[in-house]
């Protein structure tokens, strides 16, 4: 089913995860496809990282870099990357031992993919859970499906991690890597770039577990509860980088980025208005009408206008009891 067996570079960025790293590792190195190269790049570490690591000698790729965070380290890792196929592991995470093996026959066997992502296992307080089915996705990827446009189930469902999913080298080193100026949904607007060159193949199988240990860093993900402001302003960049492709040409992915760059717009003018930022607060709403100019988007507009942020999530409350089915936005 392979040809020739295609070199598979493992990236593995670190900042000060002495206490997990090693099982990291070691779940790469325990990969029943064993044509791999692992890289780690250590990213400024202070703790025992390097020391711990020498233990590894020639089996591991040790790079290390002056702090500059993860997407660089990640872009570090790709540029030193020998490989046909990237493979990003976080160093809180692990794989299972026939995860690359599985993910290089899909791909041989479907040579169009410019990407392969596996179900995610999330274990949280002892607790294990299925990614595709905690996004009301269970059957999403049953017989290993195709898709040929991924762009609207990367953003709108976020069904593939960073460390479960594999990119040809050429494709990510095309759409520029990472942008090393964001600092939250990074991963997330990388493989939305990528998945505007060619189709992903996905199977339903847990075979990346997320572990999210913790330690002196808490994961930057959260950072989306923590500051709303920078979740909407993270995501109209990405909807924003979005509307400048040439791939982009599919009206329903134009028609749901448009969507998601107003809906982020008007968000931060409710924020501003909230905050007693009145400039800020049109300025804000007069651009989330004009990226998407729809009756909707002017009616919510209007609304926002004349009853404030609290007046506003009250009337979208009642309407979305009204609304019957499964809706996302409750997972």
């Amino acid at each position: 089913m392979r040809k020739n067996n295609p070199l598979v570079s493992v990236i593995i960025p670190t900042f000060n995860r002495a206490f997990c790293i090693c099982e990291t590792i070691d779940s790469a190195l325990a990969q029943s496809y064993n044509y791999i190269e692992i890289i780690v790049i250590d990213d400024g570490s202070t703790d025992s990282t390097r020391k711990l690591l020498e233990k590894y000698g020639s089996k591991i790729n040790y790079l290390w870099q002056e702090n500059a965070g993860v997407s660089a380290a990640r872009n570090a890792g790709v540029r030193a990357a020998k490989g046909k196929w990237i493979a990003f592991l976080d160093s809180d995470d692990e794989w299972l031992p026939e995860k690359l093996e599985k993910q290089v026959d899909y791909a041989c066997l479907h040579t169009e993919i410019v990407a392969h992502a596996t179900n995610t296992m999330l274990v949280h307080k002892g607790e294990k859970l299925s990614l595709f089915a905690l996004r009301g996705d269970a059957d999403f990827a049953r017989d290993g499906c195709v898709i040929k446009r991924a762009l609207i189930d990367v953003l709108s469902i976020q069904l593939f991690t960073t460390p479960s999913i594999i990119i040809k080298k050429d494709i990510l080193v095309k759409v520029g890597l990472f942008d090393v100026s964001m600092t939250l949904y990074e991963d997330l607007d990388c493989m939305a770039r990528v998945s505007l060159l060619g189709p992903f193949g996905v199977t339903n199988e847990q075979l990346t577990v997320v572990l999210r240990k913790g330690g002196e860093l808490e994961s930057l993900s959260s950072q989306h509860i923590q500051d709303q402001g920078k979740t909407y302003l993270s995501m109209l960049q990405i909807y924003n980088k979005l509307l400048k492709q040439s791939h982009l040409l599919d009206n329903p992915e134009l028609r749901y980025v448009k969507h998601g760059a107003s809906s982020c717009l008007f968000e931060l003018a409710l924020l501003d208005r909230r905050s007693g930022n009145v400039s800020g607060f049109f300025q804000f709403l007069l651009k989330s009408i004009k990226v998407n100019l729809t009756p909707k988007v002017i009616v919510k507009a209007i609304l926002g206008l004349l009853f404030g942020p609290c007046g506003y999530k009250k009337i979208k409350a009642i309407r979305c009891k009204k609304d019957s089915g499964f809706r996302r936005s409750e997972i």
